[in-house]
């Protein structure tokens, strides 16, 4: 038998990697609207010259009537989305703006996201190339904040020798289509109007819930990780890990649930938690089962308060899936 101290933390570490990708890739756009009058008028503060690289965070300070600016640079012409999201404190009102070419201010963007707090996000979709100018400017009261900055690139199409891909054919559930992957060896159906992403950053393939306005900031999915297991270890101690290492990668974990249950006539564990990640408060619930030396997670994500909105399709695409 191996012991889980000779594999440590191999079962969940795709999925939670996976879970940045998926709040990046699912966030609803900031379209461009003529400027409004501010009540404060600003002091910019000077562009520094360091440039940020994608998919970094920014860290600092603004104090009341402040301001804190910079910029990135867009080069790849394969950029697909461009991504600011402004995380501040809870007491204070700080807005984010965003100017292609020189530097915005309160009456003089491109681009922005006012709210009554402190949170803010700007999200362009197939950005041209040039230079992004930012600023965050307090409205009201002080304190930290975090500038999370995000892109997304055309993903080449995978290549698999001597393989075809069969597209996706009717499910025998209406509604639903089937997605089929040989190499990874399973089957899912889902439904018809989710869109499916294959090899987002670790997962073999994302379903993600149709975008529900402009407002929608995280969209509920479903992806599938696979990962090689050799040796054998029981379904109870692999899910006693994960849960370990999930209350130590999100804070305000909570478990809710944790059922044993079969998958495909295989042991599986159901396990449902709740924990903050980049800001957001999300509610996931994950399947792992092992079969044919690999471990197969089934997750999925969703705001707490859309969780059962979509819970009858996600147990729908669960109940369908086959280890081929």
């Amino acid at each position: 038998m191996v012991s889980l101290a000779e594999k440590p933390r191999f079962f969940l570490l795709p999925v939670i990697i996976l879970f940045v990708i998926i709040l990046t890739l699912c966030c609803g756009c900031v379209i461009p609207i003529p400027p409004l009058p501010q009540q404060v008028t600003p002091t910019i503060t000077p562009v520094p010259t360091a440039t940020h690289t994608p998919s970094e965070k920014v860290i600092g300070n603004i104090e009341a009537g402040g301001t804190y600016s910079s910029y990135t640079n867009i080069r790849d012409p394969k950029t697909t989305r461009y991504t600011l999201r402004l995380v501040g404190p809870t007491d204070a009102d700080f807005d984010l703006y965003v100017k292609v070419g020189s530097a915005p201010t309160p009456h003089d963007y491109d681009y922005r996201s006012e709210n009554s707090f402190s949170n803010e996000q700007i999200d362009i979709p197939n950005p041209p190339l040039g230079t992004y100018y930012w600023l965050i400017k307090s409205y009201q009261g002080e304190g930290d904040f975090t500038l999370y900055i995000d892109y997304e690139y055309e993903i080449p199409p995978l290549t698999i020798t001597h393989t075809k891909t069969p597209s996706p054919t009717p499910s025998p559930v209406p509604g639903y289509l089937t997605y089929s992957n040989e190499v990874q060896g399973f089957r899912i159906s889902y439904p018809v109007d989710w869109t499916k992403t294959e090899n987002v950053q670790g997962a073999t393939v994302v379903f993600i819930s149709p975008l529900e306005g402009y407002d929608d900031t995280f969209r509920e999915n479903l992806n599938v990780v696979v990962t090689p297991f050799y040796g054998y270890v029981d379904m109870e101690s692999a899910t006693n890990e994960a849960i370990e290492q999930l209350s130590n990668e999100f804070s305000n974990f909570y478990l809710i649930e944790r059922n044993a249950m079969k998958l495909d006539g295989s042991d599986a564990m159901r396990i449902v938690y709740t924990g903050k990640y980049l800001g957001y408060d999300i509610k996931w619930l994950q399947v792992l089962t092992i079969k044919n030396n690999r471990l197969y997670v089934v997750s999925y994500a969703a705001i707490p308060g859309k969780y059962n909105t979509y819970l009858g399709k996600v147990n729908q695409m669960i109940n369908s899936f086959k280890v081929i």
